[in-house]
């Protein structure tokens, strides 16, 4: 039996950004763009585009018996995202400072400094839990 989906509205995903700290943009991608964790977590500072407001998705990286798997994303096709006017500083912040254009720039902060990906499928649980209250307003 498959669960409804539940979208957040614009209010609601702004609270969970703002509550989320320094993971802000991270949020704010996820919600406004539709990628899914391992594009996200695989997503290099040369695939934003700031003024264009495009991201390059090539690329899948998950977590696999705790080792760093980089794969194709789910569709095995390269395919650019747009994001919103308003997300281009917070994404120019976010890239600024991370190396060359091969670094991954969306890694939650707490794991910004190794580059590695999102959290692994034991962890979405409480992640999920986390969202329940900005999805139930």
């Amino acid at each position: 039996m498959s669960r409804e989906h539940i979208y957040l509205t614009h209010q609601q995903v702004d609270l969970l950004a703002r509550s989320s700290g320094p993971n802000a943009t991270l949020i704010r991608v996820l919600a406004y763009t539709g990628l899914r964790w391992g594009e996200v977590s695989g997503l290099r500072v040369g695939d934003v585009d700031l003024s264009r407001r495009r991201l390059s998705v090539s690329v899948n990286a998950v977590l696999v018996g705790g080792k760093v798997v980089i794969g194709t994303p789910k569709t095995h096709k390269r395919r650019v995202v747009p994001f919103p006017r308003f997300m281009v500083a917070s994404l120019a912040e976010l890239c600024a400072g991370r190396g060359d254009e091969t670094a991954r720039c969306c890694s939650p902060t707490d794991q910004a400094a190794t580059s590695r990906p999102l959290p692994s499928e034991r962890t979405r649980g409480s992640t999920k839990r986390s969202m329940a209250p900005a999805s139930s307003g």
